[in-house]
């Protein structure tokens, strides 16, 4: 169970051209999009990176139009840590937020960057691993080994791995 007023839905990467190409993706969406509901419910603080090949991804772009950003949630943003150089953080701290949730279309590196940045950050992480697609099983499952054992302590220790359906507001 996490506190609404504290707690951000990180939304990652999860662009159509991108996520189309990943069956595991695909199979992610309404995963994602049943936690999107339920944080949206509970006035839970949504941000999402954008990208894509041009450089030029807008929230039309976004996997599922019932997951759409607002104005003001996003931000595109290439690379695996989505806090450097983004409106991420400043978002995160003007809001108080103390527990971030992230879902990704590259498991391996948006999810375990941005969550390895936010554990450093002193941000207590929640990586529900059935909201989050790697190209296969193997880099999904190395990056919940990442997140969960086999990283740094510093990332390891404020990391918790559960599913959607385990996460409570």
């Amino acid at each position: 169970t996490v506190d609404p007023a504290t707690t951000a839905l990180l939304f990652l990467d999860i662009m159509k051209a991108g996520c189309t190409a990943r069956p595991r993706c695909v199979a992610a969406v309404p995963n994602i999009k049943r936690l999107h509901d339920e944080a949206r419910a509970h006035d839970v603080v949504v941000w999402y990176s954008l990208v894509g090949a041009d450089g030029k991804a807008t929230p039309d772009d976004i996997m599922d139009p019932a997951i759409k950003p607002r104005t003001g949630e996003w931000y595109r943003q290439p690379g695996p840590d989505k806090f450097m150089g983004s409106t991420l953080e400043p978002i995160l701290k003007q809001a108080g937020i103390k527990t971030v949730i992230i879902c990704g279309n590259s498991f391996q590196g948006a999810t375990v960057g941005t969550a390895s940045g936010a554990a450093q950050r002193g941000y207590k992480v929640i990586v529900p691993v059935d909201c989050s697609a790697g190209e296969d099983v193997y880099h999904e499952q190395y990056a919940a080994f990442h997140l969960a054992k086999g990283g740094p302590v510093g990332i390891t220790s404020n990391v918790t791995l559960t599913r959607s359906t385990m996460i409570k507001f």
